[in-house]
């Protein structure tokens, strides 16, 4: 969206309010003293070898990728759950079937969304969003599809459960609030954090301020850009959740070769993503503004993807619809990757919670979509995803379109 430098409607924010995650700036002075405690002590890794920071940057990614693996996991399951034949069934497979409805699979694969709806915004004191969701769907459905055809539909859930269990202690052990109280870290890398931490704030820190709840509430780019993410989300949860269901009505093939199929437009597109954010801040230290690019970013992967699901309502041909489906999928990562930086654009000295009252959009979208796509689809018709394209082309249109205004 726009610069804070160029731009009337950017949040004035200041800078030296909060940290990253919207908590309060820190004791500098308290830091040092833990820093000199912390020198006195002999035991500790070698930080040639072991870079604690690195590893907490692989847990934060990790988390990322187990919950969103975790979430998804009904968007697989639901298929060897909801439909019986040779080709969803496991081997060992038995009394596991449920009689649910298209309307019935459209409340349970929203119904993942409803807590994140409520939780999101106080969530937004304590973290930022980081990357690795995009990988996490990959992953969910190229695993579950093997889990279920060698084993059954309860399988998924218990390894991804398990996993989940194992980072969460593993995040209890290895967190801590400073560098200087981590029980692994070396004297030299904790010095290196907390000296980085002195040269962006100072040597005595920043008094916290309140957060400007008015200003945020008040600015057009916070809302154009929550519009966004609603139409980004929307596209995003509907595909997900019936990729995996749409490829199994149109391939009738095992489960197995479901989950590649279904995990291979999203893998193309993590990778897409990765390109273009690093190309996005390339452009804007060297060539174009923030706005410029974000905007133009937006509407590669609302407009142009948008349009595509707009033209598969007049194909029948299924080796073309699945084509298209792929496409719309992996050029769909532009807009994720502009619309997640936009937060740390307007308001950099608040972005967890600018980023958390975004994300409520975003998870009322992902609830909202799912519930709307089960009303509509019938399972015995293959035609009626026909009305589920036009109305998400619709939504992601008009919240690109928004985007483009403000």
């Amino acid at each position: 969206m726009e610069d804070n430098s160029a731009a009337p409607y950017a949040l004035q924010l200041q800078q030296e309010a909060y940290d990253w995650d919207g908590k309060p700036s820190i004791d500098l002075i308290g830091e040092r003293k833990k820093l000199i405690r912390l020198k006195k002590r002999r035991i500790r890794l070698p930080s040639t070898w072991c870079s604690v920071r690195y590893f907490m940057y692989f847990m934060i990614i990790l988390c990322g990728i187990i919950t969103m693996a975790i979430k998804n996991c009904l968007s697989m399951t639901i298929i060897s759950m909801t439909y019986r034949d040779d080709n969803t069934v496991a081997k060992d497979a038995k009394g596991y079937y449920l009689h649910w409805t298209a309307k019935q699979q459209g409340l349970a694969l929203s119904s993942i969304y409803y807590g994140q709806i409520l939780l999101q915004l106080p969530g937004g004191w304590l973290v930022a969003r980081f990357g690795g969701e995009t990988l996490g769907v990959f992953i969910t459905m190229y695993v579950s599809g093997f889990l279920m055809f060698y084993f059954s539909w309860p399988t998924v859930y218990y390894i991804f459960g398990a996993a989940g269990v194992i980072w969460s202690l593993s995040w209890c052990i290895f967190l801590t609030n400073s560098p200087g109280e981590h029980t692994f870290i070396s004297f030299q890398e904790a010095e290196y954090i907390q000296t980085s931490i002195e040269d962006r704030q100072g040597s005595l820190g920043f008094k916290p301020h309140r957060v400007p709840w008015g200003a945020i509430l008040g600015s057009g780019p916070v809302w154009a850009i929550g519009i966004a993410a609603f139409g980004l989300s929307w596209f995003y949860s509907a595909f997900i959740s019936y990729t995996p269901i749409l490829l199994y009505l149109i391939l009738k093939k095992e489960i197995y070769s479901i989950g590649l199929l279904a995990a291979i437009p999203f893998f193309l597109q993590t990778i897409l993503t990765l390109i273009l954010s690093f190309t996005a801040d390339k452009l804007i230290q060297h060539t174009f503004s923030s706005t410029v690019v974000r905007r133009s970013f937006v509407f590669i992967g609302s407009i142009l993807p948008a349009g595509c699901l707009i033209l598969l309502i007049y194909t029948s041909d299924k080796g073309i619809m699945i084509a298209g489906i792929y496409i719309t999928i992996i050029i769909e990562g532009a807009m994720h990757s502009a619309i997640m930086a936009n937060p740390l654009d307007i308001a950099p000295a608040h972005v967890g919670v600018v980023t958390a009252f975004i994300s409520i959009f975003t998870n009322l979208g992902s609830a909202l979509s799912p519930l709307v796509a089960g009303f509509i689809i019938n399972t015995e018709d293959i035609n009626s995803w026909n009305e589920v394209y036009f109305e998400t082309g619709a939504v992601l249109l008009a919240s690109g379109v928004i985007y483009q205004v403000y």
